[in-house]
């Protein structure tokens, strides 16, 4: 049977610095459950009822726009930026007569 003498370590130089011990313990790492993580939902409820009012604005914008346009006239040009022709329509009349 032959005896294997294991050597000494080399001490490190002293004035040289060795790694520095880590000050904070680590953390363990706990387990996630499986049915915690967020799984992606669709559209939300508030969506869905701020793009039906955005579109029923649009619509009725449209639908009113000689009315809208005889009683504000500064909104004009904006109806005529988007290409619609505000003109006198069927039975519209001045909101106020003048």
């Amino acid at each position: 049977m032959e005896v294997i003498h294991a050597e000494p370590e080399a001490a490190a130089p002293t004035g040289v610095p060795g790694p520095e011990p880590d000050p904070a313990p680590a953390r363990a790492q706990l387990p996630v459950p499986a049915g915690s993580a967020r799984r992606p939902r669709g559209h939300s409820l508030w969506t869905w009822i701020t793009c039906f009012l955005f579109l029923a604005l649009c619509v009725v914008g449209y639908e009113a726009r000689h009315p809208i346009a005889n009683e504000w006239p500064w909104l004009v040009p904006v109806y005529e930026g988007f290409g619609i022709v505000v003109g006198e329509g069927q039975g519209a009349q001045p909101a106020r007569p003048e």
